[in-house]
């Protein structure tokens, strides 16, 4: 292909595709796991309770059998169901109050060069070494046997703060058991049993979103320590100052030239949701937990958005992180429609906002306040505001009926995994931030304000911002909130905008004929009484 014809095939892309091919460009090298043969290690001198010695290393078969005397089979969570069956999981287990790890080496030396090795193999930035972010929780000892599995499945977050998971596996004789971890497509496979090597210490290291499987001991056995990875509660705010990983240059200007050619398309989306490839839960979801290249793909959002704002003042935007929700339909027809937009339609929402590029307006929060447009928590959205129209979106089930393995116990519902998101808007599209309940009602209020203070002209520029968005709303068939509303007094409020005859009179003629021409407003005048 000719740079002639790229520079077309360039020109000729939509907004979306831009963003797309970049991110797509981004996420080609992400870390996910890692793992290896640990040197210099110290043994852990573990105590059994109800064993009277030490355990040995390479684990020896008596001492097999007297450790699974004091275990029990360990279950699976779904969702916040606790269950056993060996069916899909067969392993012993141990809590650490059952164990104790004797010698203090293995915490002050071991564990510590292992934190490197995280840091490393998940892609995160030193400074998570320099600061002690990382926490490493005992959670369990695990014992597999022969014929010993765990089919696929993802671990709960247990904690607030933990985003992955730790193993370490202790020297035996053991054959198969292979570890097996998903994400995005990619898998990637470790295998300790064949090495000559075969009795030293390996560990494996992934986040705890991945999708993994265990596969059967064919001979011998295994013993692991498992280990929560957790952000350190005391110092989870040095999070926050994290330098942004390196940014290619060439991915921002790409960012750049597709926002603004965002703000130059006509009917084009209010907010853009850009759906992240590793899953979060409610308890979990920060801007300072966006693991590997979910955070880069943020940070290179916030770099471009400030960029942009900076050359061009006409050019800003917002933009969150959240949660994905489909919510089941009201009746079984809805559910099973062919139409996304009717399937969908008032049932997926985002949920659970939080801030990772805002701008400090005062004004608006002070017309929020004055005229009683409080923030709203959910916001609706359909299939036109995503990026794509990728597998993920398409295959979202209601949170509610989708079931899946987790290890170990059930989990309280904070602690479930969903879909999470990055949510851009334009800054001019701001008010769909705003409860719907309160925004006809704020618009009037803010239109009779400028009817009796002329001056006003900054109020009547929000009053164009504000009835544009409620147009597109209606226009796009998310016009519920809207279905008592009284279109005489929406006529009403733009007339008097317009009667004003102050600067801006073309945008409020643009939104009279586009009021006149809406189904939705001619269909309120008929029925108005």
């Amino acid at each position: 292909m000719s740079s002639n014809t790229s520079k077309r095939k360039g020109n000729n892309s939509t907004f979306q595709q831009v963003l797309n091919r970049t991110f797509y460009n981004v996420r080609k090298s992400g870390n996910y796991c890692g793992g290896g043969r640990l040197t210099d290690i110290h043994d852990p001198k573990m105590m059994i309770n109800g064993i009277q010695e030490h355990i040995t290393f390479p684990l020896v078969p008596s001492q097999v059998k007297l450790i699974i005397e004091k275990c029990s089979l360990a279950p699976f969570g779904r969702q916040d169901k606790t269950m056993l069956d060996i069916s899909v999981r067969h392993t012993w287990q141990l809590d650490p109050s059952s164990f104790l790890i004797t010698n203090s080496e293995w915490n002050i030396h071991t564990l510590n060069n292992l934190k490197s090795k995280i840091v490393s193999d998940l892609g995160l930035h030193n400074d998570w070494i320099k600061n002690d972010l990382i926490d490493l929780q005992l959670y369990k000892l695990l014992l597999y046997e022969k014929d010993s599995f765990f089919k696929i499945h993802r671990d709960s977050e247990k904690v607030d703060g933990m985003f992955g998971t730790l193993v370490i596996i202790l020297p035996s004789y053991y054959k198969g058991g292979e570890f097996v971890i998903k994400h995005n497509n990619q898998e990637q496979k470790f295998d300790y049993s064949s090495t000559k090597y075969k009795y030293d210490y390996y560990y494996l290291v992934f986040y705890a979103d991945c999708e993994h499987e265990i596969l059967p001991i064919t001979d011998g056995y295994r013993l692991s320590l498992v280990y929560n990875i957790v952000v350190n509660k005391e110092k989870s705010h040095l999070c926050a100052k994290i330098p942004s990983p390196p940014l290619n240059e060439k991915y921002v200007q790409n960012v750049c030239q597709a926002l603004i050619k965002w703000s130059k398309t006509m009917n084009s989306p209010t907010k853009l949701i850009i759906p992240l490839k590793h899953k979060y839960t409610k308890a979990n979801m920060s801007p300072n937990l966006l693991k590997s290249k979910d955070h880069t793909i943020a940070s290179l959002l916030k770099h471009s958005i400030a960029e942009l704002n900076k050359n061009d003042s006409n050019q800003k935007y917002l933009l969150y992180c959240g949660m994905l929700y489909y919510k089941i339909p009201k009746n079984e027809e809805a559910y099973n429609s062919n139409d996304p937009l009717e399937r969908t339609i008032g049932d997926t929402d985002v949920e659970n906002l939080k801030p990772l590029y805002e701008i400090n307006d005062n004004y608006f929060q002070k017309i929020c306040e004055i005229f009683h447009m409080p923030r709203t928590s959910v916001i609706s959205v359909d299939e036109t505001d995503f990026i794509n129209k990728e597998p993920e979106w398409k295959s979202l089930e209601p949170f509610k009926i989708v079931e899946e393995e987790t290890g170990n116990e059930g989990t309280i519902e904070k602690y479930w995994y969903r879909m999470g998101i990055l949510l851009l808007i334009p800054y001019n599209w701001k008010w769909c931030l705003l409860n719907d309940d309160f925004i006809l009602d704020g618009f009037y209020k803010m239109c009779q304000t400028v009817k009796n203070d002329e001056n006003q002209i900054k109020l009547k520029q929000a009053c164009i911002e504000l009835v544009n968005y409620i147009l597109y709303r209606m226009n796009r068939r998310r016009y519920e909130y809207l279905e008592n509303f009284d279109s005489r007094e929406l006529l009403n409020s733009l007339l008097l905008l317009y009667n004003l005859k102050l600067d801006d009179n073309q945008s409020v003629l643009n939104a009279l004929i586009s009021t006149i021409k809406n189904h939705s407003f001619t269909q309120g005048l008929f029925w108005y009484e």
